[in-house]
């Protein structure tokens, strides 16, 4: 093994032991009971490796921790209505593929608002358009329950939309 590795992984323990180098390198011979100081046992270096490993994977836990932290605080200064339960399933497949939250339910949410325009257009159209069997000149645009409970299912059919537009005025 390199000397420089080595050497960089004893100073990384020494650190987390909060010794100098040449004190944690002392404080080790003479636990291990050794007296040359230029050679390391196997053990002892496969502690070290070990010991770098989790310490990198704990930086790695940690910085994860710090970025889901971040972004969890940047969801609640964009989104400060939405509650945790109201984000839709398909946000959090997302999330769960790495995306970002916020930005999963920024897609998710302008998605929505596209969706919510072209239903309105849709539904401008077709309010423009008069169906079948429903003209200006049949007079009355209301329609009363009583009515509706008194008519045939095809009469139901021919009044639809006037039955629809009658329906708010029932209350």
């Amino acid at each position: 093994m390199e000397r420089d590795y080595v050497y960089s992984l004893i100073c990384e323990l020494a650190e987390q032991a909060g010794l100098d180098v040449r004190d944690y390198a002392d404080q080790l011979y003479a636990e291990r009971g050794l007296d040359n100081a230029n050679e390391l046992p196997s053990e002892i270096i496969d502690e070290l490796i070990e010991a770098r490993r989790t310490k990198r994977e704990q930086k790695d836990l940690i910085n994860e921790q710090e970025k889901l932290d971040g972004d969890i605080k940047l969801f609640r200064e964009l989104f400060p209505e939405v509650n945790a339960d109201a984000i839709p399933i398909e946000v959090w497949e997302n999330v769960g593929k790495g995306m970002a939250l916020t930005a999963a339910y920024a897609i998710y949410q302008r998605r929505m608002d596209v969706l919510g325009k072209r239903a309105e257009a849709l539904n401008v159209e077709l309010e423009k358009t008069t169906p079948i069997g429903l003209s200006e000149s049949e007079g009355e645009t209301f329609v009363s329950s009583g009515e509706v409970e008194n008519m045939s299912p095809s009469e139901i059919k021919k009044n639809y939309k006037k039955i629809l537009l009658s329906l708010k005025k029932w209350n």
